[in-house]
Formats: structure tokens, C-alpha cells, sequence
């Protein structure tokens, strides 16, 4: 019986074993994260580690020696007024455009497109100030 070409290009149900590259290991046996490797073997260098034996704990981080202020809560939080630029920034722009499109400005219907492009300007610019309100 002949094999059809489909059957020779057919994948495999499961897919094939990994190769295994090495041991696995990337840091020296008897090494501890943080510290750098030392010569001799790895109970001499577990003194080093300030008289913490194998069983000890983990030494822990130190913390930064560089001052953080905390932030001021004026810059925490925006102006009162910050919430009413928005809100007007988006009217003015939509008032702009319905107006535009009302006929209502120079030019009617028919005139200049710039009315628009205002509009759209200002509820940018509205949206802008919005990602900027904490």
C-alpha cells in the first residue's frame, strides 16, 4: 500500500523530548544569591557570611542609605479648578463643532473646515488635561 503525501507531512501527536545542554547550574555549587564566589571550599566561606553557619538565615538587605522625602500631598493631588478646564476644554470643543455643522458660524455649512479642526482642538485638549488630573 502506498503512503499518501499527507501522512509524510503529518505532525506528531507529542511533541519531541528537550535536549538537555548541562548540569543546569549557573552559579557555583555552595554559592547564596547576592553574594559573590570566593576561593576554598564552601565551609570556609560560610564564616564569612557574619558568622551565620549553613543552618543560619539569610542575611538581610540592607536599606538604601540615600534619604527619599515623601511627596507633598499639593503635589499628590491637582487644583480644584482642574476637574472645570476639563469639563470646559470638552464643551467649547464640541459647542464648536456643533455649531460648525448647524451652520451657525461664518461661512455656513459651507465655509471654512478650521471650525472643526478648533473643535477637535479643544476636546483634545481636553482629553490631554483629563490623563493629567490626579
Amino acid at each position: 500500500m502506498q503512503a499518501r503525501a499527507s501522512d509524510r507531512y503529518a505532525r506528531p501527536l507529542v511533541a519531541p523530548p528537550k535536549r538537555k545542554t548541562g548540569s543546569g547550574r549557573v552559579t557555583p555549587k555552595g554559592t547564596k544569591p547576592g553574594t559573590l564566589p570566593t576561593a576554598g571550599p564552601p565551609k570556609a566561606r560560610a564564616s564569612a557570611d557574619h558568622g551565620l553557619g549553613h543552618h543560619g538565615h539569610e542575611p538581610q538587605v540592607a536599606a538604601s542609605s540615600r534619604y527619599t522625602p515623601p511627596v507633598p500631598i499639593y503635589e499628590k493631588e491637582s487644583p480644584r479648578w482642574w476637574p472645570v478646564l476639563i469639563m470646559s476644554l470638552f464643551g467649547a470643543g464640541g459647542i464648536l463643532i456643533l455649531l460648525k455643522y448647524l451652520g451657525w458660524v461664518p461661512g455656513g455649512q459651507n465655509g471654512s473646515q478650521w471650525w472643526i479642526v478648533g473643535g477637535l482642538g479643544f476636546v483634545l485638549a481636553g482629553l490631554y488635561s483629563a490623563t493629567k488630573w490626579k
